[in-house]
């Protein structure tokens, strides 16, 4: 919340007033997970009888945070759903509660509430600020996929054709199935937990940075084909044996992809991490692929720092008709990517 200085109305910037708006309909989402409710906003302020969210600015520059957030607490009284950290706010003036208050990441909404949000928002709000507040909230559903095995999984170079393994290992349907949702969204994230490690050693110069010479990874693939769309027993193997095979000339059958016209020598995958080198520890590595572009100089110095590939076109390629693909991969003789745990999460706007 922000605590300003009385402003005269007439001299009040709209854009700020927008932005107030903005944050404190954000602030009641977040924390009260509104869903909706025909009840009118008022201000709890003794000298103020006739706020609404649309003149919000006035209450705003007039109002102290406390009494801003007692318009909140009674307006969602007799919703049962507010937060113990505004009750706690206001009841102790506790001026870290703000720093304590849940965040946008405490609450993932499914699709009907983000209908509901939206339904209750534009009886207050122009469309245009509804979808900013939602925006600016990140209130956007996800859907997840997990890898789980009940013992590590081990992928070794060794025993594969070519000294160069790949396998399959998380393998979603469509996304217009995965999310549940006939109809189109925008895609916003894609996130990315891995717990692994690869053999514990190597004849490379240990002074290296740690992901450098590192022959264990992890890639993203994009299956966008309308024949492979089924996810059923015989359509995920096709698909698995065309991702599996590292020999492109040979590749059969032919599955369409997405191409990622970064790769220097795959075009049907996306780098997404590195293991450390010669560790026999797992090691858990968070990436984050967003709908911007990140050009190739930047990806090239993540993966030389960081071991993490950035995604670049991967979450702005995506259409409803396509299915994600992980893939492990070990490459040249000892090398072993041993896998505990893989999970996605995939967020999306309405």
């Amino acid at each position: 919340m922000f605590a300003l200085q009385p402003l005269e109305k007439n001299h009040f910037p709209q854009s700020t007033a927008r932005r107030f708006a903005t944050t404190f309909a954000l602030q009641i989402i977040v924390q009260d997970k509104i869903r909706s409710c025909s009840t009118s906003f008022y201000c709890a302020a003794r000298d103020c009888t006739s706020w609404t969210i649309t003149n919000c600015y006035n209450c705003y520059a007039l109002h102290s945070t406390t009494n801003v957030l007692e318009q909140a607490r009674a307006y969602f009284l007799n919703m049962g759903t507010l937060s113990s950290t505004i009750n706690r706010e206001i009841e102790d003036g506790d001026s870290s509660a703000e720093e304590n208050a849940p965040t946008a990441e405490d609450y993932v909404p499914t699709a009907e509430d983000v209908f509901n949000v939206r339904h209750g928002l534009l009886r207050k709000v122009p469309p245009e600020l509804a979808n900013d507040i939602l925006e600016e909230g990140r209130y956007w559903p996800k859907a997840t996929a997990v890898f789980r095995p009940h013992q590590d999984v081990a992928v070794s170079a060794s025993d594969a054709p070519n000294i160069n393994a790949a396998r399959v290992l998380i393998l979603t349907p469509t996304l217009a199935d995965w999310i549940g949702i006939d109809m189109p969204v925008k895609m916003r994230e894609l996130s990315i937990k891995i717990e692994s490690h690869d053999q514990g050693w190597c004849g490379e110069d240990p002074n290296l940075p740690p992901y450098a010479a590192s022959w264990t990874w992890f890639e993203a693939a994009i299956v966008r084909d309308s024949a492979y769309s089924n996810s059923n027993p015989e359509t995920n193997s096709e698909i698995k044996r065309f991702l599996e095979n590292t020999d492109r000339s040979t590749r059969s059958p032919s599955i369409q992809t997405a191409r990622n016209p970064q790769s220097t020598y795959d075009p049907d995958v996306w780098v997404i991490q590195r293991n450390v080198r010669a560790s026999k520890g797992h090691t858990t590595h968070d990436i984050l692929w967003t709908a911007e572009n990140v050009d190739d100089v930047e990806t090239r110095e993540s993966l030389d720092d960081t071991g993490a590939g950035r995604g670049a076109g991967f979450v702005s390629s995506l259409e409803m008709g396509d299915r994600l693909a992980i893939i492990a991969r070990a490459r040249f003789p000892g090398w072993v990517n041993t896998i505990k745990r893989i999970e996605l999460q995939f967020r999306y706007s309405i």
